[in-house]
């Protein structure tokens, strides 16, 4: 697209709002999430989930928008939260490497297929 300064900005768990201004500088804005979005959203996702008592959670590469953790869907994975597992635990074991390979397969879907697949969250 025309006007457009670079083809991806990426945000992994970062705890800032992009602006839309800034968005508009890539061809793609995506972010990571450490939780199955739509669950879990914010800044302690991680926390939440094991206080919740759930046994399952994961990683989500979704698409910025103005709400916050709220923009489509582009990939996901999952795994299970260890017993006695506190959100740091569960961050270096899983949800850290897990973001990391999630973002590479967006990029890399990027670049093979020239799109990062877009899919609307569901309510909760």
């Amino acid at each position: 697209m025309a006007g457009q300064a670079v083809d991806v900005i990426i945000c992994a768990h970062a705890f800032v709002f992009v602006p839309d201004h800034i968005r508009e500088q890539a061809r793609y804005c995506i972010g990571y999430h450490p939780s199955l979005l739509p669950l879990h959203p914010g800044k302690i996702a991680v926390a939440e989930a094991i206080a919740a008592g759930d046994r399952v959670t994961g990683g989500t590469v979704y698409h910025l928008t103005d709400a916050m953790d709220g923009g489509p869907i582009a990939f996901q994975d999952w795994c299970f939260i260890g017993k006695g597992e506190t959100p740091a635990d569960l961050w270096r074991r899983a949800l850290g490497p897990m973001g990391l390979e999630l973002l590479l397969k967006t990029v890399d879907h990027l670049a093979a297929y020239g799109f990062i697949p877009a899919e609307e969250q569901e309510r909760v």
